[in-house]
């Protein structure tokens, strides 16, 4: 049996890179590095896996070629992205990994720099491997063996060695820093470890054929580390992340292994074939039930309204819509309509639906949607379709497949827990975006589900960003009033958007940081759908704008304000927040986990204050904070950039990595950006798993240790009670001799007293000191240390990462280790 893997590829835009010539280059270079690494991934997975088929998505603002249309393939899943550089690694590939061991990342990244000097071959070694690297990264989730900050570590058995697989490797040790004397590296008598400034260069000629997370660039290396040459004291992120498991055991333990077998005989497959795809401009149809569904509280009212922003801001200038809309029968309240102005907008939005009544057909609506659509040219590839839907019909089963085979996304926006499960299929089969939206009518979530639905086209680099959005129920006279942070990175086509329910829309005022005020006359109103807008002329001030929004009805009423703008310019990227579930279908009591990437480009930006807002289908939002203290930490991982060689008994230097600007950036101004993530389904809920403790405290994965006289100092970020939330009631830390003993029996190491150690918050940092006794302190003994916490019911977490300290007073130094 073969198993055959699916590639897409997104190029986004490039300033430099956008003329056709340079992009041909860029993807023939492309094609020829993935032809070469499937032919590396078929022999390092034993003959099972290969490329056959590889998908590149060009930006639709790129000169057209006459290239297929995409169906579902949509750039915010693309596999591989091409872009302009990280900061954080200049033109090191990378791969976007947040899930954790043995779980599919979030995507890889190239430079076209990369792709296109060759005089980076020496460092990084053929582009097949180094593509081979990063695809290890994201499709199986396991890790780099290198480290650069523990370059060395000394082992258990007292040899100094470099942090890598496999734990044999022919090399020298060498010293380029002005520290070492005659180029010989020194150990340091307080560690017994090598200075900074030593490296480890291998012999170019090896009989090594692991591994390609090491040292992908020799030409002998062509398999994955298994546990015959894994080396479980190597300090390196793969043991960390992964409990010292081999990357070849993790592979062999993933779902894409276990159902496929390799492919008999001694035939290689057949090179991938390359496919690319440009979208068109965007089509799309509001599919919107008005079936007697929506009568529940305010549906219809905030159904309309959220439509009525989509059309009027959000939807972007050039689009084709349409709105169909649908009970037992549809209704084509719009064809296609070209956005080529305001005056279209309003027209649209002046088509939504007024009534609602009678029966439901999910079907006859997506049909009649799909015909819509046609319209323009008789296609529906690439197309999208925002579905609205409220309740259930038994029959939306027998044309899933239809709509699965017209190439159209469907965006599926479930209102209430009555609306049709399937929706979620409808969804995930059509590659579009889920929402489910509470009967709340205090909730901002419909409105929300809308300003989510960026084309699928193209990147978002220069769409709207949300700012603030607030949505809350206000009493007779009384005002919803706040101050909206307005930083230098947006500011253009700033718009506020007030949102009511009283026949007229309230009294509003917005104030700019030098004062000057707008009123309702400045504002543009929709009556019908009860919707305002004030669009700042220019570019915004930066600062605090302030609102107050009165409701002067004799009843209280649902005021909201969302508040969207445009990057400041071109040339500065705004920082944005995106994120994920990491699983959309949950089995309790599994956990539910929530990612979020706040950057600006591709940096990111620490220290913020990230908060997810949950609502379920009944009851109260549930609010948790998110942490960024790396007790849960995003992984980047990169091929390694090679020093140098060892050839022929001469050293060959490569040229050293380029210095790289900081490329994480401190939140020291104050922003705020609001994200709709979209809905999950947990599955198997009972009382017992709703009501009982369920969640142990988080693995505490940085542990640090260090030696100060004749004390351990011992520093980690805090667990909570539940596993990063709240907090845990004690800690256990124990201490061996020897490193697997304390892995596999940890409950019989020597215990450390830690009681007068009170748990903090997750997210904190701890320390804690003790005194080494004269079992485990005597000089040239080295102790492991590891921890592992314990919550309010006795549940306990996994073992912390390991950690050691040497007493020793070593001596001279060493130019030469051979392995």
């Amino acid at each position: 049996m073969k198993s055959i893997t699916h590639l897409i590829l997104y190029l986004k835009q490039i300033a430099v890179h956008s003329s056709c010539p340079q992009f041909y280059t860029i993807c023939f270079c492309f094609q020829d590095m993935v032809s070469e690494a499937s032919f590396y991934l078929f022999n390092a997975t034993k003959r099972r896996f290969f490329y056959r088929e590889v998908k590149i998505l060009i930006p639709n603002t790129w000169k057209s070629f006459n290239f297929q249309r995409p169906r579902y393939e949509v750039h915010q899943k693309a596999s591989v992205i091409i872009s302009s550089p990280n900061l954080n690694y200049g033109n090191d590939p990378y791969t976007l990994h947040y899930k954790g061991c043995g779980s599919r990342g979030g995507y890889i990244h190239f430079t076209p720099e990369f792709l296109l000097d060759d005089e980076l071959l020496p460092v990084y070694g053929p582009k097949g491997k180094v593509f081979l690297h990063e695809w290890a990264h994201f499709q199986w989730g396991v890790f780099d063996e290198y480290n650069y900050e523990k370059p060395f570590f000394v082992s258990v058995d007292d040899k100094i060695k470099a942090t890598r697989c496999p734990s044999e490797m022919a090399g020298m040790y060498i010293c380029k820093k002005r520290s070492c004397s005659d180029g010989q590296c020194i150990i340091d008598p307080q560690t017994g470890n090598l200075e900074e400034g030593c490296m480890f260069l291998v012999n170019r000629a090896q009989e090594a054929k692991t591994s390609i997370m090491y040292m992908q660039s020799l030409s002998s290396i062509v398999e994955f580390c298994s546990e015959r040459d894994h080396d479980k004291e190597a300090p390196n992120m793969q043991n960390k992340i992964c409990s010292y498991r081999s990357t070849w055991d993790v592979i062999e333990n993933s779902t894409d292994f276990k159902t496929t077998g390799p492919m008999s005989g001694t035939e290689l497959p057949p090179p991938p074939s390359f496919i690319l795809l440009q979208s068109r401009v965007r089509v799309i149809c509001l599919v919107l039930d008005v079936s007697d569904n929506m009568a529940m509280g305010q549906q219809f009212h905030r159904l309309r309204q959220a439509a009525a922003i989509f059309l009027h801001q959000l939807v972007e200038l050039g689009s084709h819509v349409g709105i169909v809309t649908f009970n037992e029968t549809t209704e084509v309240k719009s064809p296609l309509r070209h956005i080529v102005s305001d005056e279209v907008r309003w027209t649209l939005a002046s088509s939504l639906p007024e009534r609602f009544g009678g029966g439901m057909s999910i079907c006859e609506g997506i049909s009649a949607g799909l015909q819509v659509i046609k319209g323009l040219d008789g296609i529906t590839e690439g197309s999208e379709i925002i579905l609205a839907v409220s309740g259930r019909d038994s029959n939306l089963q027998t044309c899933l497949s239809k709509v699965s085979e017209s190439g159209s996304v469907v965006h599926t926006i479930a209102i209430g827990s009555n609306a049709d499960p399937e929706l979620e299929s409808l969804a995930t089969s059509t590659g579009g975006k889920m929402f489910f939206t509470s009967t709340n009518n205090d909730s901002d979530n419909l409105i929300g589900a809308f300003t989510e639905i960026f084309p699928i086209s193209s990147d978002t680099t220069d769409t709207f960003i949300k700012i603030t959005s607030v949505q809350t129920r206000i009493q007779v006279d009384g005002r919803l009033s706040g101050s909206v942070i307005m930083d230098k990175t947006v500011g253009n086509d700033t718009v506020f958007i007030i949102t009511w329910q009283a026949d007229d829309p309230p009294n509003v005022t917005i104030q700019d940081p030098l004062g000057y005020s707008y009123t309702n006359e400045n504002f543009d109103h929709d009556i019908i759908s009860q919707v305002s807008y004030l669009k700042v002329p220019g570019t915004s001030q930066v600062g605090f704008w302030t609102y107050t929004i009165t409701n002067s009805l004799n009843n209280s009423q649902v005021l909201g304000i969302l508040v969207i703008s445009r990057p400041s310019s071109h040339t500065t990227h705004p920082v944005t927040i995106t994120g994920e579930w990491i699983d959309e279908g949950i089995t309790s009591p599994q956990p539910v986990t929530v990612y979020a990437e706040l950057k600006q480009g591709h940096r990111a930006v620490l220290g913020a204050t990230v908060t997810a807002v949950i609502e379920p289908e009944s009851g109260e939002p549930i609010i948790v904070t998110l942490n960024d203290s790396g007790a849960v930490p995003a992984l980047n991982n990169r091929a390694m950039y090679v020093p140098g060689y060892i050839e022929n008994g001469t050293i060959n230097m490569n040229p050293p990595k380029p210095l790289i600007s900081s490329g994480v950036l401190s939140s020291n101004e104050s922003f705020s950006r609001i994200h709709f993530l979209g809905s999950f389904k947990v599955t198997n809920v009972s009382e017992n798993t709703v009501i009982k403790d369920v969640f142990p405290p988080c693995k505490i994965v940085d542990l640090e240790a260090r030696l100060e006289n004749d004390h351990a100092v011992l520093s980690w970020t805090a667990p909570g009670d539940d596993y990063d939330q709240g907090s845990a009631s004690s800690y256990e830390i124990r201490m061996s001799s020897n490193p697997l003993d304390l892995r596999q029996q940890f409950s019989g190491a020597v215990f450390i007293n830690a009681s007068s150690l009170q748990p903090k918050t997750a997210g904190s940092r701890e320390t804690f000191s003790f005194k080494l006794n004269n079992m485990t302190g005597d000089k040239g003994v080295i102790t492991y240390i590891a921890i592992r916490s314990t919550d309010q019911v006795s549940q306990q977490s996994e073992i912390s990462n390991l950690v050691h300290v040497l007493a020793c007073t070593f001596g001279g130094n060493t130019t030469r280790i051979n392995y």
